[in-house]
Order: C-alpha cells, then structure tokens, then sequence
C-alpha cells in the first residue's frame, strides 16, 4: 500500500520497503495515512528526534488524489500528533525545485532555515525548513 504510493510519488528518493516497515512499527516514528474509499491514498510521516522534536521525513499522495487538500490534512493531522506527544518544533527538507510542497510548507508556516548543497544528488539541492509548534 504504501510501497504503491512512494513509486507513483517519486523517483530516486523512495524509501525502501524495509524503511516503510519500519515508520509503520516503530514508535520512534508517527505516521498517519489518508483514506478515500476505504482505499489509502496517501501518507505522512515524521520521525521523533528528541522528546520535543521531529523530522518530516514524508508526505505523499497517489496521483489521482492530488489537488484534493489530501497533502494538507496529512500535514495538519501529522502536527495535531506531534504535539500530542510533547513535539515543540518539526523540520524538514525539501528540494528547492519542489514547487508545489514549497507552497504547502509555506501555507502552513514553515520558514526557511537554510540550504543543504546537493541533498537529492549532485546538483539537487534543499531546503531546510521548520515551525514551531507552541
């Protein structure tokens, strides 16, 4: 299921199956998944670095559900889970190209921090960005 999102979502970056299994089971890790139809259509996840904060590490949307708000109230519902756990501040990367998650991290008050040169690859750089949470 979340194998079939991450191939249609992206193409090096993916995460292994072995990786998925392990934000799906381990309780260092909140992950949440969006359903239409009874159907998972997408997923978000955040990895709890410390005990007031995490790391965005994925948020995806299968294609035909895009456009939908669906990435958003993963993001939103993702937050309401990390502060449920004491979560004060949340980071991310996110490819400087990335258009369109750019817009959602902006809309949801997240700030640029800083740049990370070739984070995706030569050539393929990121931003870190974060928001707080109180």
């Amino acid at each position: 299921m979340l194998e079939d999102i991450e191939r249609s979502s992206f193409q090096k970056e993916r995460f292994p199956r072995s990786l998925l299994k392990t934000i799906t089971s381990s309780k260092d890790f909140l992950t949440l998944v969006a359903e239409a139809e009874k159907e998972v259509v997408g997923y978000s996840s955040a990895y709890l670095e410390r005990r007031d904060r995490a790391r965005l590490i994925s948020i995806a949307v299968l294609p035909m559900e895009r456009g939908k708000g669906t990435a958003k109230l993963l993001l939103t519902r993702l937050e309401e889970a990390c502060v449920k756990k004491g979560v004060t501040a949340i980071g991310l990367e996110v490819g400087v190209s990335n258009v369109v998650a750019l817009r959602l991290y902006f809309s949801q008050g997240y700030a640029i921090k800083g740049m990370i040169r070739d984070y995706y690859g030569k050539g393929k750089d990121a931003f870190y960005m974060e928001r707080s949470l109180d």
